[in-house]
């Protein structure tokens, strides 16, 4: 299928092959070198056919236009640079395509590649957690988990840090390098004398982890606070505590800040070199006493949760929830409903949604920017409605009397999935310097998405998000309805847009480039409509009555690709 670029003339499949593997964005220099002048960027012909990169526009973070041809061949490489001089330095045999103006941010930010106004590639690195913290400072770059790499840029895992110091631009990244499957499986971070700050690595693999020279820190920056000496061994499935007394000897090392902190670990070697391995976490307040421990849901994600019992140095117990939930999310309406969330206690006594010395401190719901007002309490077992709507026109729309609490937010969910959080607070404290600080502690938090295997017909179809177990962790995709199990069963076979595209005003309008059948099927599975499609655009029209359709298009060489539609 042939792609049209609009604007610039573009007619090129294979442009779409062209992707981004390698960022060095913030590198570390050597001596009398400056660090914003050896970054790079690397992109890539994944593709069996020539690429012509003529009218392409890398921009916003940096800015660089391709305004010749510039010719990739399939599996070719090239690298663009903040200072070929400095950069030669550095790397002496690496061909360079071009010098961009700018530079990358530290701190992470968008890129584009674009031709005409049309946008190629879009996404934003960062550098905080789960983004490896190698890359930001220490050394490596971060390059495309796959050789080959088709996921999502934007995403985390799309990304792992190099195997080579100072990276390998234009040539093709080494495999990483084997470590142990070592886990920060529990952290004890708030402590009121007696109790010490502690930290508790398992050994998830299974052969015996040896970690000798390995270093733990609660700063990306300064990775060196605490290094582990030589012959320490963590065995198959056991556990390694270690507290203030190894980490912060005498005060020379460090403890952890109650209102939240982080704690990384990387591997290193008797020189005091980073060798490649990292893993850490990031986390907020919490309550004197209590440990984060990793929680698994089931689609392997890794969760670093307040747990009801300090477990350190046996088998992690489960996370709190509560006493606050969030059980249902409206986060696409259709246009005739209301944006909204509901939150439930589910406590069997009333909760005070305030600080208990402070109540005109309300709690918080991340996300959407809200505070309960002042003085606000929840019965036991009450659900109450938080809405971008007028709480008027919500109970008017819904037919909710006033018995039931509806409160408005200022802000807007996102409707590609983002996390909902609800905090509450712990004690108010000042610091040596007399500064107020009120740690926030999490009740509760879902990162809802817009894609399978969450309920897609939730996206803009009718439906919202509900919860099936108000007392079950709420980050878990399972704890939540799906998708009606036919129309799930086709997206996951279906690549979308691959073949075809579809939009819908009065009737359904279909442009393909290549033959095959188009089928319309009810969320049920029923078939509407099936009709041949050729080469050229058309209309299809569905006589049906109004609701939510699966369009399937099959091309004769049996690539599928799908579409849900609200007619």
């Amino acid at each position: 299928m042939l792609i049209m670029l609009s604007g610039v003339g573009i007619t090129q499949a294979s442009i779409l092959d062209l992707k981004i593997t390698e960022i060095m964005y913030n590198p570390k220099p050597d001596a009398g070198q400056l660090e914003e002048d050896l970054e790079f960027i690397e992109f890539k012909n994944t593709g069996l056919t020539e690429i012509n990169l003529k009218s392409l526009v890398l921009s916003n973070a940096v800015l660089y236009i391709f305004d010749k041809d510039e010719i990739l061949a399939p599996g070719g490489m090239l690298v663009l640079v903040s200072d070929s001089n400095v950069f030669h330095e550095r790397y002496p045999l690496v061909k360079v395509a071009g010098q961009y103006t700018n530079k990358f941010s530290n701190k992470g930010e968008k890129l584009y590649v674009k031709a005409g106004s049309d946008t190629l590639i879009e996404f934003e690195y960062k550098d905080d957690l789960p983004w490896s913290s190698l890359a930001d400072g220490n050394g490596y770059s971060l390059v495309s988990v796959e050789i080959n790499p088709i996921g999502e840029p934007s995403k985390p895992e799309y990304w792992r840090n190099g195997a080579r110091l100072n990276g390998t631009p234009g040539e093709e990244s080494e495999t990483a390098l084997e470590f142990p499957d070592v886990w920060i499986n529990e952290l004890l971070s708030h402590t009121d004398l007696p109790e010490i700050d502690a930290i508790e690595l398992f050994n998830n693999s299974l052969i015996p982890a040896d970690i000798s020279n390995w270093f733990l820190s609660d700063s990306k920056s300064n990775p060196y606070k605490f290094q582990f000496p030589s012959g320490t061994i963590i065995n198959s499935g056991e556990y390694l505590v270690v507290d203030e007394t190894d980490f912060n000897n005498l005060g020379s090392g460090f403890r952890f800040n109650r209102s939240g902190d982080e704690v990384f670990l990387y591997s290193g070697d008797n020189q005091n070199n980073l060798t490649g391995f990292s893993t850490g976490w990031a986390f907020e307040g919490q309550y004197n006493g209590v440990t984060f421990g990793i929680h698994v849901s089931s689609d392997g994600d890794k969760h670093f949760l307040p747990q009801e019992e300090n477990t350190l140095g046996f088998i992690n117990s489960n996370p709190i929830i509560g006493p606050l939930v969030i059980s249902e999310i409206n986060y696409n309406p259709s246009n005739l409903d209301y944006e909204y969330l509901t939150v439930e206690n589910i406590t069997d006594t009333i909760v005070d949604c305030f600080h208990s010395e402070h109540p005109d401190l309300g709690w918080k719901i991340s996300g959407v920017g809200f505070d309960f007002p002042a003085n606000t309490k929840l019965k036991a077992n009450e659900l109450v409605f938080v809405t971008a709507a007028n709480p008027t026109d919500f109970r008017l729309k819904y037919n909710i009397n006033n018995t039931v609490q509806v409160f408005q937010y200022s802000g807007k969910m996102s409707n590609n999935g983002e996390e909902l959080s609800v905090w509450r607070f712990d004690r108010m404290d000042t610091t040596e310097t007399g500064e107020t600080f009120m740690p926030k502690v999490l009740m509760d938090g879902v990162h809802y998405n817009d894609a399978l295997p969450w309920d897609v017909l939730a996206d803009g179809h009718g439906n919202s998000l509900k919860r099936i177990s108000k007392t079950s962790f709420g980050d878990e995709v399972e704890n939540w309805e799906g998708t009606p199990l036919f129309i799930s069963n086709e997206i996951t076979k279906t690549i979308p847009h691959l073949e075809f595209s579809l939009f819908y005003e009065k009737k359904i309008i279909y442009s393909s480039g290549v033959e095959g059948i188009l089928t319309v099927f009810d969320f049920n599975g029923k078939v509407c409509k099936k009709e041949q499609i050729r080469a050229i655009n058309g209309t299809f029209t569905l006589n049906e009555s109004d609701g939510v359709y699966f369009y399937l298009f099959e091309s004769e060489e049996g690539m599928k690709s799908g579409k849900l539609v609200k007619k």
